[in-house]
This record gives C-alpha cells, sequence and structure tokens, in this order.
C-alpha cells in the first residue's frame, strides 16, 4: 500500500492509507475507569494514550471527557472555530461520556455522544467524533502537573484517523487543537496544529501531529493543563466528518529545563530573609538576582546547588524583590515571575502567630485560623496563589481567623499571619511573618458541603443547623482522654468573635449546649472548637434568634 508523506516546517507529517502501526506502551497506560466529567490524569513528564485498552467497551479513558450539543449549526464555523462566544471552543455544551461502540469503518454521527471507533483490525481503537447537527462536537483531555517542576511548554503529538470520505472537502477539516490553563476560563488556539484541505484530504487514511508547543502561561506544581479537540460539522460535505485521535502523547521538550515552581521570602528579619523555591527535577544548578524594589540593578548570586539561599546584609523596613533561575544540562531555563518581600522595622518584640491552618475550604473560599498571641491586639494576614509574585493582606485583624473570599478554583494557595502588639493606636512592635501555610481550593464541580449526617467521628457536629432558637448542641468523639476541657469560639463572617467559653470534655467526648449571644442577627457565622493543639471548625447559620 503507497504511502505519501508531506512534512512542514510545524514538524507536521500527512500519512495516506497508513496501515497498521506497531505501538509499544506500558501496560498501565492502558487501564481505564470510569471518572467524572472534570477528571484529570498525573502528569509525570510523559503521558501516552492509544485507547486500544478501550475493546469494545463505551467507558471514556479516564480524564478524557466528550461534551456535544454546542449549540449553533452546521454553517456556524465555516472557516475557523474562535476560543471564546458561543458556540465556541469554550462552549459550555452538554458532557455525555458514554462512548457508541463502533466496528469496520463505521460511518454513524451523533451530535451527543463521542465514539469508540476501531478499522477492520477490531484492536486498534481511537476515540472519535462524527457531528450531525449543531456547530460540532469536543474531545477534552485534562491533565494535572505532577512533575514536580512548572511548566511553559509540552511536546504533544497524535494521530488524526479519517473514517469516511465526504462527498465534497470538509470545510474546517480535522480538529482544532484549543489549550487552557486557568481551569477553562479562557482557551488558546493552538493554529500550528490546524488541518487544512492541503494536508489533511478528504480520503480515508492517518495525520500525525508532532509539536513543541508555549503553554499561554506557567503551570505551577498541581495545576492543570486541558486540550481541546474541536470538530466542526461541515455545511459542505454529505457524510459527516467521521475522525478520531489515536497516540496521543504529551511529554516534557527536549532539553527543556522548567521554571522553578512558587518561591517565597520566610523568617524575614531587619536584616535578613531566607528565599526557597520548588526545584526543578532535572536542574543542576540555580542562578538568583534581588535588588531593592526601588533599585534599577539586581545583584546575582550563580551556581546555588540547593533550591533556597539565605541572604543577609538587607535594610530594615525595606521593600526587595527577587527572580529564580533553574541551569539544566541543557542550559539555563527562563526566570521566574518577581516576587518580593519587606523586612521588619527595627523594633520586633511580639511573637509571631502558629499552628496556621485551613478549613471548611471550598472553590472560592476557605477558613484560615491561627493560635492567638498572647501579647498581640491585631494580626495581619497574607495570601496569595503559589504562582502569584505578590500577596494580598487583611489588616486590622481582632480574631485569630479570617474567612478569605473569591478564591480560584483548584488553585494552590500559600497564607501568612503576622502579630502587632502593643497599644492598638500606637503599635510599639510587630512579629516575623509565621510559617507559610498550603491549601489547594476546590474544583468547581467538586465542591459540596459536608452536612451532619456525613460527618465521620472526630469531626465536630452542630445541631439545630440552621439555628432557630437561643442555643445550639455541640457533640465531637473521639478526643484524646488526656484532655479535660475544650474552648468554643463563635466567629461572624468579618472575623468578629461573639462568643469565647470553655466546654467540659469527659471521656473524650464533647456533648453539650452553648447559649447563642442575644444580640445574634440572622446570617451564617463559624464555630470553632479548640481541643489542645487542634482546631476544628464548622459553619453555623442562624435563621432566627
Amino acid at each position: 500500500m503507497n504511502q505519501n508523506h508531506y512534512t512542514t516546517k510545524t514538524n507536521l507529517i500527512f500519512t495516506v492509507n497508513n496501515p497498521v502501526i506497531t505501538r509499544i506502551f506500558l501496560a498501565a497506560a492502558m487501564i481505564l475507569f470510569t471518572l467524572s466529567p472534570m477528571a484529570q490524569v498525573s502528569f509525570t513528564g510523559s503521558y501516552i494514550q492509544n485507547f486500544n485498552g478501550m475493546g469494545t467497551s463505551s467507558t471514556i479513558p479516564a480524564g478524557w471527557s466528550h461534551i456535544g450539543k454546542l449549540g449553533g449549526s452546521a454553517t456556524s464555523w465555516t472557516s475557523i472555530i474562535p476560543s471564546s462566544g458561543n458556540p465556541s471552543a469554550a462552549s459550555v455544551g452538554t458532557v455525555n461520556n458514554s462512548l457508541i461502540v463502533a466496528t469496520n469503518n463505521f460511518t454513524g454521527t451523533s451530535n451527543m455522544r463521542a465514539f469508540n471507533y476501531s478499522d477492520f483490525s477490531s484492536s486498534n481503537r481511537a476515540l472519535g467524533t462524527s457531528p450531525t447537527s449543531g456547530a460540532g462536537n469536543i474531545l477534552q483531555l485534562i491533565l494535572s502537573n505532577n512533575t514536580g517542576s512548572a511548566l511553559n511548554s509540552v511536546q504533544l503529538s497524535y494521530n488524526v484517523r479519517r473514517f469516511a470520505a465526504a462527498t465534497n472537502a470538509e470545510t474546517i477539516p480535522g480538529y482544532r487543537l484549543f489549550v487552557s490553563v486557568n481551569g477553562g476560563s479562557t482557551w488558546t488556539a493552538i493554529t500550528a496544529f490546524d488541518a487544512t484541505t492541503a494536508n489533511f484530504p478528504n480520503t480515508v487514511g492517518t495525520s500525525t501531529y508532532n509539536l513543541s508547543i508555549e503553554l499561554p502561561a506557567t503551570v505551577q506544581v498541581n495545576g492543570q493543563i486541558r486540550f481541546r479537540w474541536v470538530n466542526d460539522n461541515s455545511a459542505s460535505s454529505s457524510v459527516d466528518q467521521c475522525i478520531a485521535l489515536d497516540d496521543v502523547s504529551v511529554t516534557l521538550p527536549n532539553g527543556a529545563c522548567s521554571i522553578p515552581g512558587s518561591a517565597l521570602a520566610s523568617n524575614v528579619t531587619t536584616t535578613s530573609a531566607i528565599l526557597s523555591w520548588q526545584p526543578v527535577s532535572s536542574a543542576v544548578s540555580y542562578n538568583v538576582r534581588w535588588k531593592e524594589s526601588s533599585a534599577t540593578s539586581y545583584t546575582n548570586l550563580n551556581a546555588l546547588t540547593t533550591p533556597n539561599y539565605s541572604l543577609t546584609g538587607l535594610s530594615a523596613s525595606t521593600y526587595y524583590e527577587f527572580q529564580v533561575q533553574a541551569v539544566c544540562a541543557s542550559g539555563a531555563g527562563a526566570f521566574t515571575p518577581t516576587f518580593s518581600f519587606n523586612t521588619m522595622g527595627t523594633n520586633v518584640e511580639c511573637d509571631p502567630p502558629s499552628n496556621v491552618s485551613a478549613s471548611i475550604v471550598t472553590n472560592s473560599s476557605s477558613l484560615v485560623s491561627w493560635s492567638a498571641v498572647t501579647s498581640a491586639s491585631l494580626y495581619i494576614l497574607y495570601w496569595k496563589p503559589v504562582s502569584a509574585a505578590n500577596y494580598s493582606s487583611q489588616n486590622n485583624l481582632q480574631a485569630p481567623n479570617w474567612q478569605l473570599t473569591g478564591l480560584i478554583p483548584n488553585t494552590q494557595y500559600v497564607v501568612q499571619v503576622q502579630s502587632l502588639c502593643g497599644d492598638p493606636d500606637e503599635f510599639t512592635s510587630s512579629s516575623f511573618l509565621s510559617a507559610p501555610f498550603f491549601f489547594t481550593t476546590a474544583s468547581a464541580m467538586q465542591t459540596k458541603e459536608k452536612q451532619p449526617h456525613e460527618l465521620k467521628k472526630g469531626t465536630l457536629t452542630l445541631w439545630p443547623n440552621p439555628a432557630y432558637g437561643k442555643a445550639i448542641n455541640l457533640r465531637m468523639e473521639d478526643i484524646d482522654t488526656s484532655i479535660f476541657t475544650a474552648d468554643i469560639e463563635i466567629f461572624d463572617l468579618v472575623g468578629k468573635r461573639l462568643i469565647n467559653q470553655t466546654i467540659a470534655v469527659s471521656n473524650g467526648v464533647i456533648d453539650g449546649s452553648i447559649d447563642l449571644p442575644l444580640a445574634i442577627d440572622k446570617g451564617i457565622y463559624f464555630v470553632m472548637v479548640t481541643v489542645g493543639t487542634e482546631k476544628h471548625t464548622q459553619r453555623l447559620v442562624v435563621e432566627c434568634r
């Protein structure tokens, strides 16, 4: 059988009537099971999927989803598929992951479901689409960056197999590829992978794509990379475009040296700070450059062999900034974004908060708490996404907690707290920042607040909740029997403490009630129980008093 090859500057290869290709894959890459539409798979530097593990099952592989019923019509896309709008690559559509199992060059169509295709060899499977109405269909893959390093680019390759020849040429042949690194909020078209009627002929066969692509933004450790392959419903063809993905491979670019992950400054004093950053697995050394924020030039620190450095000789009450670069055997990577910090004043006599923690973490909020400092009058809370350069802050906090809101779903955050001591009207000293605490918000599809009947032993249970009377009941089991009392605090949404009292712990159990304040208003509050060094928090809804 003849083979014709076409090569472009983007390293795109086209093959007509390609015979069965020999494939060697790890068996683990072929273990498939049903996950939710927003499921993801771990990317440790190499992801391979040849879809043969689907067999004749209707189950879509892990990390993949199909989105159909996008709206629009067969003429919505005639020359380009937009990145935003409706319909577009960002269309919500309808997720349906139950595949139609097809064999022997099946030529069926469906606007609602994807296909488990095969050719004359029933073991050679592919994941495909053939929209019959509306604008088109989408295949999506979600990978979680577990490489241990931030990513700026990946090597992507895949085959597109055509199972039917249309009467007329497709208006938008093949798949259009889009990438998102912010949870699907925005999509970027990777136009180098676009097929044309010249390199994607209207015949049965296979086209191979292989290219190193730059991601729209740096993807930090635990961040997501989403790929979407969009198939339009061509108005000019009669046999709809029956195409499928096969042999999808995502790897690190050859010789690439990644950007280090989140960097921060800790143990900041009047004259020093410890700079640290997430390591790059392939790095042999690191370069750091730092300066006062107002300065025009950097001081360079080169050939550092550990992912941290103790910076000394700084000035008190001064803002500084720094960047980090990894050096690999293949060469140096790019510098990180700029990270900043400020040194302490000369009068530091205040202890920093300890036991910083986050609870009731949703996709957009979290209650951050810490142990109170006896001499502190107020606190300052600092937080930011791990990948961000600068912190946000909340000043003048009286209670040792604060409800963060407006957070980004599926994002890792870092928080630190500072104590202010002395007269609240004229502080005499401030503490160092607390040790950093990290937490990750839930994805938009996963957030579900636990109800009391779902709570496990060892957690705090409140009832009635919502509260309609003058008191609420508390119960908690499996407490260390050497502990005889617990502290109960109730806070409003702005962190004001309404109740602070002690309750008995008997034989490892809290079982009692708390009277609500007479002046408490209808709304949402947080009940915090401190047992030894542990803090347990539950949300309380007050309907009326």
